[in-house]
């Protein structure tokens, strides 16, 4: 019986080399590759839910203005109820870039008629203020963190003041709503460098208005009480870490909310 003779000889330097090289060669392709594809898809996660977020928040805001009888150029808010930011030092808050306020009427419960025929009239009529607030300073809260060159995304607040004025035995009553934030990472209005779609092409936008005001003839207005269309931009802005030397991704939502009045 032939029996075949084992080698007992093990592998020689140079095959172990070899051997070594091909397997960290391996490691390092499997290791890129998961990189890589793992960074691809929270990139694309993060995308993803920012233009969700962004589809989200601009129905809410459409749905909120649609109702509007008139924008206000400026509104005294009831005691206690309306929160300004942090440093502003003043009861009277005025509309603008960066701040909508508007009126909404007041139905009756029986007859379906508004509970005044005054668009201004902020006694009998719902207020709703849309507005930007800044990512504040760590140091003091009373100062936006603009020192930074990124200049850290803001929030997008929203209130509803119920008329203080109308007999709700009579009227049908909104819900107040108190210091609700809608959207939390707002890119500030004066971040310098913010890319309009991803973190490496797109439009660079310098600076923008939340808030465009205009007439019948859609030409912007600053007299805001002769707002017939209200233009609304938001960009979202997300920090998610470096790629590339990039760190952040933005996107933007556009739309634009005719007043029923015009």
């Amino acid at each position: 019986m032939l029996l075949t003779k084992k080698n007992k000889k093990g592998f020689t330097v140079i095959e172990t080399l070899i051997s070594s090289s091909l397997t960290m060669v391996m490691i390092g392709f499997t290791t890129g590759f998961l990189w890589f594809f793992n960074n691809y898809s929270n990139e694309n996660i993060i995308k993803n839910n920012i233009q969700s977020d962004l589809r989200n928040v601009s129905e809410r805001i459409e749905k909120e203005i649609l109702p509007a009888r008139i924008v206000l150029n400026s509104y005294t808010p009831p005691s206690g109820f309306y929160v300004p930011p942090p440093g502003s030092g003043t009861s009277v808050i005025n509309s603008g870039p960066n701040r909508l306020i508007f009126t909404v009427p007041v139905y009756s419960k029986s007859t379906y008629l508004p509970a005044t025929t005054i668009s201004t009239d902020t006694n009998l009529n719902d207020v709703v203020i849309l507005e930007y607030d800044c990512a504040r300073s760590s140091s003091d809260l009373s100062q936006c963190d603009n020192n930074s060159t990124t200049k850290p995304a803001g929030r997008l607040k929203f209130w509803y003041i119920p008329a203080p004025g109308a007999d709700y035995s009579k009227y049908n009553r909104h819900q107040a709503i108190h210091n609700q934030t809608i959207l939390s990472y707002v890119a500030n209005p004066l971040n310098t460098g913010v890319i309009s779609q991803t973190s490496t092409s797109g439009t660079i936008i310098n600076s923008y208005s939340i808030f465009e005001y205009r007439d019948i003839n859609k030409s912007t207005v600053t007299d805001y009480q002769k707002t017939a269309m209200i233009k609304v931009n938001i960009f979202a802005k997300k920090e998610y870490g470096k790629r590339n030397g990039d760190k952040a991704y933005s996107d933007k939502k556009e739309i634009e909310v005719k007043l029923r009045n015009f």
